[in-house]
């Protein structure tokens, strides 16, 4: 008896594997696009609650209070990352210097509580402000007693995207940009499987 067992070619296997590689890796960017917008709207939510507490902080309490942008420490005061040798000799902490820079445009420090905040994956956080450099430290937002604020607009970046908290300076109002926050949605739901 003459046997008929039929199997695959080496041609046909190779064919499955490629088209089972090309599944995996459209999954898994959608699933990374996922998750960079949701880090992305986490992260916004959490600012928006600092800002508006900060806001709450400073008209009860009547302190200045608010967020600046970068690591604590950077600028002409670099004495946080300056130790003495046994001689006496001062020399800089290279290794704390190289993650302060790296963490300039992903944190933000609260004022006056001096807690600094990284903000996870590839986020980072800028400020394009209306206020004038004599009165509000650079790349600061801060509230004032009187219920005013220094205003500007708080920028959250990722690779999927762009969100924009605005703060009014005259009503010290702080929202999330609709247009942002939408087009994230939606770019999220197609993200879906």
């Amino acid at each position: 008896m003459k046997s008929n067992t039929q199997g695959f070619t080496l041609l046909e296997l190779l064919v499955v594997i490629v088209l089972m590689v090309m599944a995996i890796s459209v999954t898994s960017v959608s699933i990374v696009s996922g998750q960079d917008g949701a880090r992305m709207k986490t992260s916004a939510r959490q600012l928006l609650s600092v800002l508006r507490s900060a806001r709450t902080r400073a008209i009860t309490e009547g302190v200045e209070a608010g967020i600046t942008l970068g690591a604590q420490g950077l600028g002409s005061d670099d004495r946080d990352s300056e130790s003495r040798d046994s001689n006496n000799k001062t020399f800089v902490d290279r290794d704390k210097q190289d993650k302060d820079l790296e963490n300039l445009g992903r944190s933000y420090t609260i004022v006056p509580s001096n807690e600094t905040i990284v903000l996870p994956g590839e986020l980072s956080l800028s400020l394009s402000s209306d206020a004038q450099r004599g009165i509000v430290p650079a790349a600061s937002v801060l509230f004032y007693p009187d219920g005013s604020a220094s205003g500007g607009s708080l920028v959250l970046s990722s690779p999927s995207g762009k969100m924009t908290i605005d703060i009014n300076w005259l009503t010290s109002e702080v929202a999330l940009d609709k247009a942002f926050a939408s087009s994230l949605d939606v770019a999220q739901t197609a993200a879906k499987p």
